[in-house]
């Protein structure tokens, strides 16, 4: 998958970013296909990560419950207008996407 993060990050006067990122993803749960009876594993994003000049500043574990496309925001302090924050994800069938949010 390519180009399913879209996001912003705006600074604010004492130094701190609000990163704010919707991600385009299914997130399916598992289920029983009535037609076969069989097993239908969930599609969802297990982890999300965002990094700020080397450190992780955000990292989540996600599971079935979150909803489709999510939207997270966070803060992170000590962030700069130019400075780039990369956000990447994947999921339970090891696709996984990146990008770079550059804060304004």
């Amino acid at each position: 998958m390519s180009n399913t993060i879209r996001g912003r990050a705006k600074v604010s006067a004492n130094g701190q970013a609000e990163i704010r990122l919707l991600i385009n993803h299914p997130m399916t749960i598992e289920r029983i296909d009535p037609a076969t009876g069989k097993r239908q594993p969930g599609h969802f994003i297990e982890e999300i990560s965002a990094v700020h000049k080397g450190e992780t500043v955000f990292s989540a574990l996600c599971g079935q419950a979150v909803s489709q496309n999510p939207f997270l925001a966070f803060t992170v302090a000590g962030v700069e207008k130019g400075d780039v924050i990369t956000v990447h994800w994947r999921d339970t069938k090891g696709e996984n996407d990146r990008a770079d949010i550059t804060v304004a």
